[in-house]
């Protein structure tokens, strides 16, 4: 029988995304996740509500998260997008 599930609030630490749908959310190491484009509603009053392309790396130990907003460049950034997957493959020798 498996040990029974607490839920324990973290403490939020760096670049805190704002709350978004239609994200994806990849698991890519032990402790590290990415979080990649979504909908969210950080503009100003009025305007049109659309995907984004932001990109945030999520680091967890175990008490506390730290988000990093992550820059990128380069002649193919990806466009913004929302209700997509995203998957990790291991890294091939």
């Amino acid at each position: 029988m498996p040990e029974d599930l607490k839920w324990k609030k973290l403490k939020c630490n760096g670049d805190v995304p704002t709350p978004r749908s239609g994200h994806s959310f990849t698991h890519v190491g032990s402790v590290n996740y990415i979080l990649y484009g979504g909908i969210d509603n950080s503009k100003k009053a009025g305007s049109k509500i659309m995907p984004n392309n932001d990109i945030f790396l999520m680091k967890v130990s175990s008490n506390e998260v730290t988000w990093y907003k992550e820059k990128f460049g380069g002649d193919q950034i990806p466009c913004a997008r929302a209700q997509h997957i995203a998957i990790a493959t291991p890294k091939q020798d």
